[in-house]
């Protein structure tokens, strides 16, 4: 495809920031400005569709990632519960960013049903997650006791929901 030439001005302020801007695989000022396009582009898209706006998060999530994993393999330690949170965050956002919601008025509350249970099975996910790292004292995370010393609070409240659930069969 053939580009187009643009020509544009900037302050000095936007120009220094451009020259400084980190940007991966743009060097001059012409490839960063072809990038900040293509997330512009990418933050559009994002709105129309998951697909577009997990594009989108995963890239806004890039260089977070990428620092933690430098960070990470620089002190030789790593923690699956920042890792699922992070994946988790960027795919829970996708899809909050993008509902499957129409204008039509009769299916919108068939819609609305549907995105919760969307929602619903991605926070379901995160707890199974977290709880399957209780399994053991020592879960493979920067500090390995942080599951142990905070999962209680969830095991308290889930045998109180059980017990709670198993008084109302009784009395059917």
């Amino acid at each position: 495809m053939k580009s187009v030439p643009v020509s544009v001005r900037v302050s000095p302020e936007d120009a220094e920031f451009i020259a400084t801007l980190k940007i991966e695989d743009a060097v001059t000022p012409s490839d960063k400005i072809r990038a900040l396009i293509k997330r512009a582009r990418l933050l559009e898209s994002r709105e129309k569709s998951y697909e577009g706006a997990l594009s989108s998060f995963q890239s806004q999530f890039r260089a977070v990632l990428n620092q933690l994993a430098l960070q990470e393999e620089q002190e030789k330690m790593h923690s699956e519960l920042v890792r699922l949170f992070l994946d988790w965050l960027i795919e829970a956002d996708a899809y909050a960013a993008a509902p499957p919601l129409s204008p039509e008025c009769k299916k919108r509350s068939l819609e609305l049903e549907s995105f919760e249970q969307g929602v619903m099975e991605r926070t379901l996910r995160l707890c199974e997650t977290v709880i399957r790292l209780g399994i053991t004292d020592a879960a493979p995370c920067y500090d390995p006791k942080i599951v142990s010393h905070h999962i209680d609070r969830v095991l308290d409240l889930s045998s109180v929901v059980s017990a709670s659930r198993t008084k109302k069969e009784k009395r059917k």
